[in-house]
Parts: structure tokens; C-alpha cells; sequence
């Protein structure tokens, strides 16, 4: 239920990836009756949203926008799985790679699964998706928080995905839990358990700057972070 003074009617975001722990707990929290999943570019403009009520699905940012198709524009996927857009307000009214990967849906809606930057190919070839992996190991009932970014390893094994996460639960049953439940080369190459969740180091220490290109980086510099490692 709601704790706060005020009841919420209506959240709005802008196309972010939610997770369906993270729908779960606004809904328990905030009580809000609808959703609103905006989705577009800032010189562009919105150009997909999604209206949802409480319980539907959110996760999605919805078909493109009639005020696009009706003056002549469109949106599509590329070879690559990435969205463009084409329209009035894009460069010379050409296609604009938003450079952010997504499935549609059997009922046509547009489903944000990352960025393209942030994708992780594995030596195989085969592209893991970070967010996909992060939400679905994060599920262990001791696992607070849980995020993926990219190690390369070597010219030999290309991409790795790297894990780093808080909770009451060594890296080594983390490890031995996840390899149970995801394909082998999903499985994460090192799990780095840290003292708290993110958002609350990152509030401790508001000039750490984090970015899951640079975690590597991040976590040498902030090695009073870290709890404990294990690397596979």
C-alpha cells in the first residue's frame, strides 16, 4: 500500500527497461491507477508511447504514434535489431538509428532489450543481452541488486559478461546458482558481491560517476565497494 502523503494517480517514464520487480514494487508502493512509457529522441520527439492500467504490461513502449504515420513517417527495425526512425523532425527527414535493440511483440508493440553498444558477443557469436540476465538471476531470494556489463577477455574468447550485485549470498553459490539457470556462455566470467546496493553507494559517494562500459574501472577505484570476488 501506499506509504506516502499523497496519492499517485499516474507514473510516467521514458522508455527506460523495467523489470517486472520493479513494475511489482511501484505498484505495492506508489498504488498508481495507470502507466505512461514515453518513448522517442529529444530532437525528434516522442513518436511510440504505452498506455497501460494497473497490471498490464508495462514494459513495452507501444506502437508508433498516429501524428507520425499520418505525416508521412515510420518506424522499423534494422538488420542489426535496432530501432529507426524516419519523419519530419529527423535529419533531412531520413532514417534515425536510435542505436537502442528491440523485439516487437506478436502484437505489434516495440519492447526495448538494450542498447546496442552494450550488447556482449560471446565467442560463439551468439549476442547476450545484459538487462534479459541481470533481471532473471537477480530473482535469488538473496540477491539484492544485480547488474552485467562487458569484460573482454581476449582475441580467443572475445566478450564476456562480468556480475556485480549486493546480497546475503557469497559470489561462489551466486555463481554456482546462475550457471543452473542460464546457458553456459551467459554464465557471467567474474561476480563481485558489494557492501550495499548501487544506488545507496552511489548516494554515500555522489562524485562516482557509474557506467557499465568503465564497471572494471569503477571497481578498482572504489575497491572499499567490494565484499568479496569470485572469478569462474
Amino acid at each position: 500500500a501506499n506509504k506516502g502523503t499523497y496519492k499517485v494517480n499516474t507514473v510516467e517514464f521514458t522508455g527506460g527497461i523495467v523489470t517486472t520487480e520493479q513494475q511489482e514494487n511501484w505498484q505495492e508502493f506508489y498504488g498508481p491507477k495507470q502507466y505512461i512509457n514515453v518513448y522517442g529522441e529529444g530532437s525528434i520527439g516522442t513518436y511510440m508511447c504505452n498506455f497501460a492500467k494497473a497490471g498490464e504490461d508495462i514494459r513495452h513502449v507501444g506502437k508508433p504514434l498516429d501524428w507520425l504515420i499520418l505525416s508521412g513517417g515510420d518506424v522499423r527495425l534494422t538488420d542489426k535489431g535496432t530501432i529507426e526512425v524516419r519523419g519530419l523532425n529527423t535529419p533531412n527527414q531520413d532514417w534515425w538509428d536510435s542505436e537502442d535493440l528491440a523485439e516487437i511483440t506478436d502484437d505489434g508493440n516495440y519492447n526495448i532489450i538494450g542498447r546496442a553498444d552494450e550488447v556482449i558477443i560471446s565467442r560463439g557469436g551468439a549476442n547476450i543481452f545484459p538487462y534479459e540476465i541481470a533481471e532473471y538471476i537477480g530473482r535469488h531470494e538473496k540477491v539484492n541488486d544485480c547488474y552485467l556489463y562487458k569484460i573482454k577477455v581476449d582475441d580467443e574468447r572475445g566478450e564476456m559478461p562480468g556480475c556485480v550485485y549486493s546480497g546475503n549470498v557469497s559470489p561462489e553459490h551466486f555463481y554456482n546458482y546462475t550457471k543452473k539457470k542460464i546457458e553456459g556462455y551467459q554464465v557471467p566470467l567474474k561476480f563481485t558481491r558489494l557492501k550495499d546496493t548501487m544506488p545507496k553507494l552511489l548516494k554515500e559517494d555522489p562524485g562516482v560517476k557509474v557506467n557499465l562500459f568503465f564497471m572494471e574501472d569503477t571497481l578498482k577505484e572504489n575497491s572499499e565497494w567490494i565484499v568479496d570476488e569470485y572469478e569462474t
